[in-house]
């Protein structure tokens, strides 16, 4: 619970700047473009950390990497408040995807090593729908409440409080059971543990890693361009005020929250496979089923949204943390969930913003967000290759082998 309060409070820091944009573009006098260079460069450095901090949490312990994550994303987040130049906003804002970048690592490492193999997938994904819910229906509602009613800059300040309890709690009351000498998964229990150090070249030999990231980089870019645009495109395009479009937003947040623990449970018990493939089918059809409803239909886009986000957003921790986690040993789960998260960052996130972006600047948001929902195409084509993972499953077809 501890780590999924962390995740979620580095989520909403990490988010809460998009759910400002409609504040802060035009102080700044940004367009579109910049708005997406400034979330790619959040991704830029959880790339970055989300690599070697999940070297250094396999190397030295979970806890050495996440408490100071802790404290850095929180005052990074507090820091912008104070940018008064773009130069300014987008190096805090680097510095808070860089802290969630190794806190998440860490953290999804940890709990996939401790949690019962045949509810691994449960697990993962209660902890990782701290996302949904913090950054997608906290994060718009606190932040257009306190943007309305002191100025975008005291939400910002306000972020500082959550992680300076959080980090003495992690100090005195978490512990670690030490890494696990066995495979992590029903996939690699036929693959020895090597002992040694965490190796990409090896990781990216697996083939359920390749998939995963290649699945996962077109599931990213119909994240972001919510993430980063739908505020914008709530506003700009469909004509609601800020609180009416963060209302909206917090329907994904919700639909991702609830639908996190329900589609990886699920996966738990018919496959991962299948549930990847439901969740891009879903994706398509309601992503563009919301956005080209009539304008004024605010009940009916909440519930196309939650549900859309249910299932596609929920599906999220089986392609990027538990299929990698089961295909590979488990002296190398970080590094494994790293080489997926970040290949898709890069790909997904650093390249998707600014290039729908700068779509949007040219043809309108309504055509970046139709291009974005057109992901979950080859997201479908991609994820029939995937190889089941689930060891519900993976036991289930040993036993009945000849």
């Amino acid at each position: 619970m501890v780590y999924f309060l962390g995740w979620g409070f580095s989520a909403a820091d990490r988010l809460l700047i998009a759910m400002l944009f409609p504040y802060v573009l035009p102080e700044f006098g940004l367009d579109f473009t910049m708005a997406g260079v400034l979330m790619a460069a959040m991704s830029i450095g959880y790339l970055v950390l989300a690599v070697g901090g999940g070297a250094l949490s396999d190397k030295f312990g979970r806890k050495v990497v996440i408490l100071p994550s802790v404290l850095v994303f929180s005052i990074g987040s507090a820091l912008t408040g104070l940018a008064t130049s773009v130069v300014q906003l987008i190096g805090w804002r680097t510095v808070v995807g860089a802290a969630e970048g190794s806190y998440n690592m860490a953290a999804t490492a940890q709990i996939a090593e401790e949690s019962p193999p045949d509810k691994r997938g449960m697990y993962v994904g209660f902890y990782t729908s701290a996302f949904p819910l913090f950054a997608s229906f906290v994060a718009p509602l606190y932040g257009t409440m306190i943007a309305e009613a002191w100025g975008w800059r005291w939400a910002c300040y306000l972020t500082i409080v959550p992680g300076l309890l959080l980090v003495p709690y992690i100090w005195l009351k978490i512990r670690e059971r030490g890494h696990a000498s066995t495979s992590a998964s029903g996939v690699a229990t036929s693959q020895a543990n090597t002992g040694a150090g965490p190796s990409w070249v090896e990781v990216l030999k697996r083939r359920n890693v390749l998939i995963s990231a290649s699945i996962s980089i077109f599931w990213m870019v119909w994240l972001w361009s919510w993430l980063s645009f739908g505020t914008l495109f709530l506003t700009k395009v469909k004509g609601y005020q800020p609180g009416s479009a963060g209302v909206l937003m917090a329907a994904l947040g919700a639909g991702g929250f609830l639908g996190m623990t329900a589609m990886c449970a699920l996966s738990d018990r018919i496959g991962r496979k299948p549930v990847v493939m439901m969740a891009a089918v879903v994706g398509l059809i309601g992503t563009l089923t919301a956005i080209y409803l009539p304008d004024g239909s605010m009940a009916i886009t909440w519930a196309v949204l939650f549900v859309t986000s249910f299932v596609t957003w929920g599906m999220c921790p089986v392609i990027l943390s538990v299929i990698p986690s089961e295909s590979v040993p488990s002296n190398w789960v970080a590094l494994g969930v790293a080489v997926v998260t970040c290949l898709a960052e890069f790909a997904g996130i650093i390249i998707a913003p600014p290039g729908l972006g700068a779509l949007a600047d040219h043809f309108g948001l309504l055509t970046s967000m139709t291009v974005a929902a057109f992901g979950m195409v080859p997201m479908f084509l991609i994820s029939l290759a995937l190889k089941e993972t689930a060891p519900r499953l993976v036991s289930k077809a040993l036993t009945v082998a000849p």
